[in-house]
């Protein structure tokens, strides 16, 4: 960011995570474009404060510009989990849970929300924040609908059960609350499902579809399997 502003950028578009806005003593009704996470609280994730910082210091970078110098806009673009078509090598958090599921990593699967979004909303919404002038000085929630973690892996049980597809080791069964609970004495992963455990968040995605005209018009599921069937074309995930 102080390359763009020493060279005059226009405009800069951070790519964050709705991770920074996941963590309340209350989670709100709704969550918006004003919410942060609380970095007081004594069980929140490494990577959720790490989001959250990250993306405080870009826009406090542009806040501490000083008056006369060159301030470029800034716009963040927030996506949820995710899913669809992978390009190139790179791992995220989001098809790297997929990933497990397929390759049988986990026995069964902890009850956790999770807010779906199709990369391609991610990438228009990207594409638009550079040119739209409305969107400058906007946070942008990207989800579409709410899916929990074991309907993902349902979706997968059901594709690759042997028949059209091949068969793959994928857990359909939840994880018990004191499993967990248990689990978390000993395992981070299982710490931060305890600590999301059924937990529901409600996104306020207006300003995506108002501003930047995202219409997330392709089911879940339809990305879901897409990511999967990328897994196994690449030989990331084996079926033999």
């Amino acid at each position: 960011m102080i390359a763009a502003q020493k060279h005059g950028v226009t405009r800069i578009v951070y790519t964050g995570s709705i991770s920074a806005m996941y963590n309340f003593r209350e989670i709100p009704p709704v969550i918006d474009d004003t919410h942060w996470n609380d970095l007081t609280l004594p069980k929140i994730s490494a990577y959720n404060e790490s989001k959250t910082l990250a993306e405080r210091a870009a826009w406090d970078f542009i806040k501490n510009i000083k008056d006369g110098e060159h301030k470029p806009e800034l716009v963040s673009i927030l996506p949820g989990f995710t899913t669809g078509k992978i390009i190139g090598k790179g791992a995220s958090s989001s098809v790297d849970v997929i990933k497990f599921l397929m390759r049988g990593n986990m026995t069964k699967v902890p009850r956790l929300e999770m807010k779906c979004v199709d990369v391609n909303d991610v990438a228009q919404a990207h594409i638009r924040s550079l040119y739209i002038p409305e969107a400058a000085g906007h946070r942008f929630i990207l989800v579409d609908r709410p899916v929990w973690l074991h309907e993902i892996a349902q979706t997968l049980a059901e594709h690759y059960d042997g028949k059209d597809q091949p068969k793959l080791p994928i857990p359909t069964k939840e994880y018990s609350l004191v499993e967990i609970w248990i689990g978390s004495w000993f395992s981070s992963p299982a710490a931060i499902a305890y600590n999301y455990w059924n937990k529901q968040h409600n996104f306020d995605t207006g300003p995506s579809k108002r501003i930047l005209g995202i219409e997330y018009a392709r089911h879940p599921r339809e990305c879901i399997l897409e990511t999967a069937n990328d897994f196994i074309t690449s030989g990331a995930v084996r079926t033999k």
